[in-house]
């Protein structure tokens, strides 16, 4: 009889373990699937850019550079007239605190913690601001987008881009757009 007791103890303690088991797995798939279903990989925006010569192919993860580079232009555009200037990412990121009565919207991702593909750099000399999109790996394109009121946007499908790259003439975003406000 406690030969018995003994193995359907230890069947139990290896039910119990199997279980722990099962369960921390459940959790683990359930937060790593969440993670998966939100954020700016998974937007469904589509992205069309063109220059002189017509429209250019980007890759999924250009794509999501070029939403980024759109919606810090479009931001900094609000901190000139409303904030008192070019903003940093940083600030961008928290939200710009307004020097008047309008609001100022802010990036609705971080991409220097959220894009793993690029880095994003913004300089600020007075009331121009500079932006380089630049690819971590080779195989992809980089961004530039030069200071001054235009801010016009350079593309460089074989990495970091200035203003001697093919200059986009048209561009077109549909759907999310990186920034609230």
């Amino acid at each position: 009889m406690p030969q018995l007791i003994r193995k359907l103890s230890k069947i139990i303690i290896a039910v119990c373990v199997c279980a722990l088991i099962y369960t921390a797995a459940a959790v683990y798939a359930r937060s790593a699937g969440q993670a998966a279903t939100s954020g700016p990989m998974t937007t469904k925006a589509t992205v069309e850019v063109k220059d002189a010569t017509g429209v250019i192919p980007l890759k999924r993860p250009e794509q999501i550079a070029f939403i980024f580079l759109a919606a810090i232009k479009q931001l900094e555009g609000e901190c000139g007239r409303d904030a008192g200037g070019p903003c940093t990412i940083a600030q961008l990121v928290a939200g710009p605190k307004p020097t008047g009565s309008n609001t100022v919207g802010k990036l609705k991702y971080d991409p220097t913690k959220t894009d793993p593909n690029y880095t994003y750099k913004i300089t600020i000399n007075g009331s121009n601001w500079e932006l380089w999109i630049t690819p971590k790996a080779p195989g992809l394109g980089g961004f530039y987008v030069a200071p001054g009121m235009m801010g016009d946007t350079y593309y460089n499908p074989k990495g970091a881009a200035s203003n001697k790259d093919k200059q986009l003439t048209d561009t077109g975003i549909t759907g999310d757009m990186f920034f609230i406000g």
